[in-house]
């Protein structure tokens, strides 16, 4: 199709951890379609097991960060970009949580 979706994908940096240790995740977004998308929101729900480590976002494209409670316990990650990403063109998402 000519307007496919924006994919994200997510992944740790390890497999296994401990109660306080640190997690590194990784949030991929792209766009599989044949049109730019515009005002895209990327957003992620911690579990109550995750704490967000505090100064460890970091997106390779200018974005509004935002952190609020959620219904967890934990917390809801938000990241607005104001500008298009173009047709198959992606960006990188990296932050970090404490196991709890």
């Amino acid at each position: 199709p000519s307007d496919g979706p924006l994919v994200i994908i997510k992944w740790p940096d390890k497999k296994g951890a401990l109660v306080g240790d640190v997690v590194v995740f990784h949030l991929k977004y792209t766009n599989t379609g044949d049109q730019p998308i515009n005002e895209i929101v990327v957003s992620d729900s911690l579990t109550p097991r995750f704490e967000h480590v505090k100064g460890s976002t970091r997106t390779d494209r200018a974005a509004t960060f935002t952190l609020q409670p959620n219904e967890a316990g934990s917390a809801i990650l938000r990241w607005e970009f104001s500008s298009a990403l173009q047709p198959r063109e992606s960006g990188l998402i990296r932050f970090e949580v404490r196991i709890r």
